[in-house]
């Protein structure tokens, strides 16, 4: 199972990534104690690849797999991602009400 996971999220692209959570998923069903799986997933949903960017889900999904098993790489690359774009996402809000503030006082020239 797992290789079919690496070949359908590593390789596929986009849209084969509800395919991939179902994978995830299912190895979870199988070992809830499956770091990798939860890693896999917060990393589904920190780049949008499900089509629903969650960055919680996303994070809370890399914390899980780190409490499992604290050493896991892509764990810990998984949680800066999520990390990462909560962040990016930060900032864009910022980017836009500050565009909205300057439009509103050049209107007002």
């Amino acid at each position: 199972m797992l290789i079919s996971m690496v070949v359908i999220f590593g390789t596929k692209g986009f849209p084969k990534s509800a395919e991939a959570i179902g994978y995830f998923e299912q190895a979870l069903r199988e070992d809830p104690s499956f770091a990798l799986a939860y890693s896999g997933l917060a990393d589904c949903y920190s780049v949008n690849w499900a089509g629903g960017w969650d960055l919680c889900r996303a994070e809370e999904y890399a914390r899980k797999a780190l409490a499992l098993q604290p050493d896991l790489v892509q764990g810990h690359v998984s949680l800066a991602l999520a990390e990462t774009g909560d962040q990016a996402q930060h900032e864009s809000f910022r980017f836009r009400r500050l565009t909205l503030e300057f439009s509103h006082s050049a209107a007002r020239s």
